[in-house]
């Protein structure tokens, strides 16, 4: 077909191949784009330098708590609720009770030891990124959280 010289299906199978391909760039650019603006800029998992709390943030507006030190040497994985103001750069923990009871009875653990650890990590905080290190400043109070990003 393209040896005999046939230029009416060659041009075809061009603008074929050229509309192809620019509808795969842009949707691409799209993918990327929306991907840039509406991606989670804490979203990953994050060692806090102080101690053996490790936060890992997901997009679900869930962030799972592991903190050793504070749940009595226990390996649970509690999850709070999180909301996050990406234009003020602002970063809320909120306690979730059923989590909290649910870690609990799974654990043998008490509900006042897990609630009475993730009670300091509850509130709303400035965040600031910069490389692998995010910065949690308390609104409140101005005590600083300094995690690493695993």
């Amino acid at each position: 077909m393209l040896a005999r010289n046939d230029d009416h299906t060659r041009s075809i199978i061009w603008r074929s191949v050229m509309s192809v391909t620019s509808v795969v760039i842009i949707l691409i650019a799209v993918f990327f784009l929306i991907r840039m603006f509406t991606m989670n800029p804490l979203e990953g998992t994050w060692d806090y330098e102080d101690s053996d709390l490790i936060m890992t943030i997901k997009g679900n507006n869930t962030a799972i708590i592991k903190w050793p030190d504070e749940f009595d040497g226990n390996q649970i994985a509690v999850s709070m609720d999180y909301d996050i103001d990406s234009k003020t750069k602002t970063f809320s923990l909120h306690l979730n009770t059923d989590a909290v009871k649910k870690a609990a009875d799974s654990e043998g653990i008490s509900e006042d030891v897990i609630t009475q650890a993730l009670d300091r990590l509850d509130g709303t905080y400035d965040y600031n990124m910069e490389q692998n290190q995010l910065t949690l400043t308390d609104r409140e109070y101005g005590s600083q959280l300094i995690f690493e990003k695993e």
